[in-house]
């Protein structure tokens, strides 16, 4: 399984696993097209078919640690240098609920600034131009050495010339920072609220990074999976169980 597209730079699956051969097949938009029919599509493998025991498995904290993807990571990879089987990188796909892999693996460096200038024209446009803007509240707890952070989407500017009977924060009122102290339970917080205009390139740049954030099931789960999958496809080579 090899997750690459030399034309677009873009993770994409290919099924170099004979594992991969006993999946069950679905037919797969290509284009991404909204409308099914107008898109051409292939016959590809469908990993998402009912599979208890990954199911079971990711549902127990213990039994998988976070992960963040590296920039030269792939999923066959991972698989390799975790289970010492190239061929469960699909594991690795199915325990993310990644459905489409050559859109929801994170993206290199080259193939994120190649999507940049597809979708915005230039990397310095979208780094100029406004995607949303938030209010952001930190609040430090000075005693205990926490940090919490809160975001809200906001509106640039207010929406209607009509009183509001509700709070309601825009850009173009708010101060770029306000910072307010206050005590509870005897314990200082610091407060900072600010205003701010998130870019396009900010906006796809976070997309980016969480999905940098995986699970990975322990090794210790792998030989369990690989076995309930054989059974489940009853796979054989020459009357023998594989």
């Amino acid at each position: 399984m090899a997750f690459a597209n030399t034309d677009t730079g873009v993770p994409g699956p290919s099924k170099n696993t004979p594992f991969f051969d006993y999946f069950p097949t679905v037919e797969y938009d290509i284009n991404n097209s909204l409308i099914y029919k107008n898109g051409p599509h292939e016959t590809v493998s469908d990993i998402f078919f009912r599979f208890g025991v990954i199911k079971n498995v990711i549902n127990n904290t213990s039994s998988y640690y976070i992960y963040d993807v590296q920039e030269s990571d792939t999923p066959e990879l991972l698989a390799e240098q975790l289970y010492n089987d190239k061929g469960a990188g699909w594991i690795i796909i199915y325990a993310n609920q990644i459905f489409d892999p050559q859109f929801d693996w994170p993206l290199t460096y080259d193939a994120f600034k190649k999507m940049i200038i597809n979708k915005y024209g230039s990397v310095e446009n979208s780094q100029t131009t406004i995607h949303h803007y938030e209010k952001i509240i930190t609040r430090v707890n000075e005693f205990y050495g926490t940090t919490s952070v809160t975001r809200f989407v906001i509106d640039g500017d207010i929406q209607t010339d009509q009183s509001l009977d509700v709070p309601y924060d825009y850009y173009s009122e708010l101060a770029m920072s306000e910072v307010n102290t206050y005590d509870i339970d005897g314990k200082t917080i610091v407060e900072t609220i600010e205003a701010v205009a998130i870019s396009n390139y900010d906006y796809e740049l976070k997309l980016n990074d969480d999905k940098k954030i995986i699970k990975i099931i322990k090794t210790d789960y792998y030989p369990q999976i690989m076995s309930e999958y054989r059974n489940m496809m009853g796979l054989t080579i020459m009357g023998r169980k594989i």
